[in-house]
C-alpha cells in the first residue's frame, strides 16, 4: 500500500508505504507519480516519459529502488519489460494522495501528475448502440 500524505521535510516530500513513512527527493517523488499514474489508466511507462534520453541509460527507477529498500529489503514492486517499460507489480495498491501538498511544491511536473491522479482518466468509451431506434432489429432486413 502506497499514500501520499505529501507533507514536505526540506526537500523531500514523505510517503508512506506498508505504513511505514519514507521521504523521497522530488526526482524519485515524479517517477512515483508517473508509475501511480500509469496504474490508475492500467497501462505501463516509458523510461523517455520518466525523463530518459533515449542515446543515455536511466538511473531514476533504480534511485527510487534505493529510497524505498530500507522498506521493502529485497522485495520488487516495480516490475519492467527490458525494452524501457516499467509499471507497478499488481498486488501494489495506491490509497490517498494528497493533491493539495502536492501542487504546494511548485513544481510543474509533480503538479501535472498531481491533477491527473484528483482527476483520473475517463474509462474506456461507451459503445454505440448504432441506429437501434430508427431501425427495430426486427425490421432489419439480414
Amino acid at each position: 500500500m502506497i499514500a501520499i500524505p505529501g507533507d514536505r521535510i526540506r526537500h523531500r516530500t514523505r510517503i508512506t508505504l506498508a505504513s511505514t513513512p519514507v521521504n523521497l527527493t522530488e526526482a524519485s517523488l515524479k517517477i512515483l507519480l508517473h508509475l501511480i499514474v500509469a496504474q490508475r489508466k492500467g497501462a505501463s511507462v516509458h523510461k523517455v516519459d520518466l525523463g530518459a534520453k533515449a542515446e543515455q541509460g536511466f538511473k531514476g527507477i533504480s534511485n527510487l529502488r534505493n529510497e524505498l529498500r530500507p522498506v521493502l529489503g529485497d522485495i520488487e514492486i516495480i516490475c519492467n519489460d527490458y525494452h524501457g517499460n516499467y509499471w507497478f507489480e499488481s498486488r501494489v495498491t495506491v490509497g490517498e494522495c494528497a493533491v493539495d501538498k502536492l501542487l504546494e511544491i511548485g513544481d510543474k511536473t509533480i503538479s501535472d501528475l498531481a491533477k491527473l491522479l484528483q482527476n483520473p482518466p475517463p474509462g474506456p468509451a461507451k459503445k454505440s448502440e448504432g441506429n437501434s431506434k430508427e431501425f427495430p432489429t426486427h425490421r432489419r432486413r439480414r
